[in-house]
């Protein structure tokens, strides 16, 4: 009686989902999921809903990071953002910050 391997009788599942995490790993390791995000349009840039985005979203923003796009996304999620001028209550946004980030919100779907 042969025994058959534990990856195998899962039909190869579980051996996608390891190499997966691996990729992954070393993707994390190498240092890629820190690079900038692109824009989602190189004409219409206006795609960041305040009230809907994630970070990744405002990511998009140009001179956003990381950082301020966690405290952007939570500012949203709180209702904070109804308005361009709500922009400079986040912390770390300034004038100039809040101009460009401000270009790239669609602020017609705040009621």
């Amino acid at each position: 009686m042969s025994h058959r391997s534990p990856w195998i009788r899962c039909g190869g599942s579980r051996t996608v989902a390891i190499l997966l995490v691996g990729v992954a790993v070393l993707e994390l390791a190498a240092g890629r999921f820190d690079r900038p995000v692109l824009p989602m349009g190189h004409g219409d840039i206006a795609t960041i809903s305040p009230t809907l985005s994630l970070p990744i979203d405002w990511r998009r923003a140009p001179g956003v990071g990381p950082v301020l796009a966690a405290r952007l996304a939570n500012a949203a999620a709180h209702g904070r953002l109804t308005r361009p001028s709500d922009l400079q209550s986040v912390h770390g946004v300034g004038d100039t910050t809040a101009a460009r980030i401000a270009s790239c919100v669609r602020w017609s779907v705040v009621e």
